[in-house]
């Protein structure tokens, strides 16, 4: 009986391997992977090699049979190892808008980093002036792209214009040609200014301010002046288009304009709002001009 159970146990020794837990190999560099399981009498095949963003390249991803499996000694383990992340060029945003630049960043499976933004005297506001990293580049999926945005020409000091007496759409458009922002715009009564005009500015006509600085402004809610009458002699030195011009609150226009003969002498009366200029022109020529004030 003992020569029998010897021979059994040692035949079950030889035969019948012992089980032995897997070790968890994730996550290691492949040579160090195959040395552990060596060191456990098992062996190891790659499956697999695929990109991936998170496992550093030549690392392993994933394993069969898992972590803490038994399994008898002398067995494979087959792995999946990592090619590290996928390449991908960086696209040229340089010139675009930054909404289009985000869309093509995203389009090439990277994403948008940090945005700062300069003054540029090449590129308008809002137009992408510099990238990094730069255009074809490659680099790892999901890379963010920083951007350097123009915020458009550095701005300028600038002689503030004369604002009141123009209309409000001419003031408006004067505001933003000197590169000024509107800003408070309030409502008065006014008898010297038709409604719509400007009243007052601030800042004052000529004031030395810089470019993006906020204009406020006092509009005419009228009912403005009244039409008044002003007597213009005329005497003809020559025969030709005689040309009566004149400038007040409304604006210039021409109040007479007709041919007469040499020698001719008349009186035009030539209606003004407030305090006007007056202007006479004889075949083109100024021959006179005149101010002409309110009437109290």
């Amino acid at each position: 009986l003992l020569v029998v159970g010897g021979a059994i146990w040692g035949f079950s020794r030889f035969w019948i391997k012992e089980e032995i837990p897997v070790p968890d190999i994730t996550n290691l560099p492949a040579p160090d992977a195959q040395r552990i399981l060596a060191e456990k009498n098992l062996k190891m095949a790659v499956q697999n090699e695929i990109f991936d963003a998170e496992v550093p390249k030549d690392h392993i991803i994933s394993q069969d049979p898992l972590p803490d499996t038994m399994i008898k000694a002398g067995r494979t383990i087959q792995v999946v190892v990592s090619k590290g992340p996928q390449l991908v060029l960086v696209p040229n945003v340089i010139g675009s808008s930054q909404i289009i630049a985000d869309v093509n960043i995203t389009n090439a499976d990277l994403t948008l980093g940090e945005v700062t933004q300069e003054y540029s005297s090449q590129y308008a506001n809002g137009i992408v002036i510099d990238q990094y990293p730069k255009a074809g580049t490659e680099v790892p999926e999901k890379t963010a792209v920083n951007l350097v945005v123009s915020k458009g020409p550095e701005p300028q000091n600038v002689s503030m214009p004369a604002l009141v007496g123009l209309d409000f759409k001419s003031a408006q458009a004067r505001i933003q040609e000197n590169g000024l922002v509107l800003g408070e715009i309030s409502r008065q009564r006014s008898e010297v200014y038709p409604k719509d005009f400007v009243i007052e500015q601030d800042p004052i006509a000529s004031k030395e301010i810089i470019q993006g600085t906020e204009v406020k402004l006092i509009v005419s809610d009228g009912p403005g002046p009244t039409s008044q009458s002003a007597r213009v002699t005329v005497k003809l030195n020559e025969t030709g288009e005689v040309k009566i011009q004149v400038r007040d609150v409304q604006g210039t226009r021409i109040a007479y304009q007709k041919y007469h003969e040499k020698g001719d002498v008349f009186v035009v009366n030539v209606s003004h709002y407030g305090q006007g200029i007056i202007t006479v022109f004889i075949n083109g020529k100024q021959v006179s001009e005149q101010v002409v004030p309110v009437e109290q």
